[in-house]
């Protein structure tokens, strides 16, 4: 018979989640304006904006780590960089026609994403709030919801089986930091599509939203 699992096992498994999200979500916003600066031509405005929010997701990043070594639960840490110029820009106008929503509770990371995914065609259009996303789904036709888990007024998991319960007609990718082969299972399970883990670079990003529309244009002809 298996061991059911203790209370101590369940804590540390929600503090590990926890500290993969709240360390992830800075990570992923400085990359994805790395790669904004990247495409930016010299745009001294882009530049300018890009490197306000690398400089703040860094100092939220910093101070993160700096209460977890103060806490004794993080006793050293591992700094790993990744080359990003061997990353592909996407091509101009592969998500053309595409209506995408981006659901995040990071207004940084909601900024690149809609810059990023609108160089690459999408009609891009971003909240903070679900509420305002689910308000939107009804009104409204969008091809594509991306959304975090993790949010101050509901739970991205809560927020897909309301969108699946009124049979709202939207592709949903969970865009998380949360990375644990569980999440992924339960954001399948709730009714998201597919389940990304920030950081994601755009390239993969664009691939896997045409991946799910494709995927769903498929189950409506069966």
């Amino acid at each position: 018979m298996p061991r059911p699992p203790r209370v101590e096992d369940a804590a540390v498994e929600e503090f590990v989640s926890r500290v993969c999200h709240d360390l992830g979500a800075p990570v992923a916003t400085i990359l994805l304006w790395e790669q904004v600066l990247r495409s930016s031509n010299g745009d001294p405005e882009i530049q300018r904006q890009a490197l306000d929010a690398i400089r703040d997701s860094a100092e939220l990043h910093g101070r993160l780590l700096a209460e977890l070594r103060t806490s004794g639960r993080l006793r050293s840490a591992s700094d790993e960089s990744a080359s990003s110029s061997e990353i592909p820009f996407p091509e101009s106008g592969q998500l053309s026609g595409i209506k995408v929503l981006v659901l995040d509770d990071d207004p940084h990371l909601l900024d690149a994403l809609r810059m990023l995914l609108g160089r690459a065609g999408a009609d891009v259009r971003c909240e903070t709030s679900a509420a305002a996303a689910f308000a939107i789904l009804q009104q409204e036709p969008v091809h594509v919801l991306l959304t975090d888990l993790t949010m101050p007024e509901e739970h991205g998991h809560s927020l897909i089986r309301r969108i699946r319960h009124d049979q709202l007609d939207v592709a949903a990718i969970a865009l998380t930091a949360l990375s644990a082969h569980e999440d992924r299972d339960r954001s399948l399970a709730s009714g998201f599509d597919l389940h990304l883990t920030k950081p994601v670079s755009l390239e993969r990003l664009v691939t896997n939203i045409l991946f799910v529309l494709a995927q769903r244009s498929r189950e409506k002809i069966r």
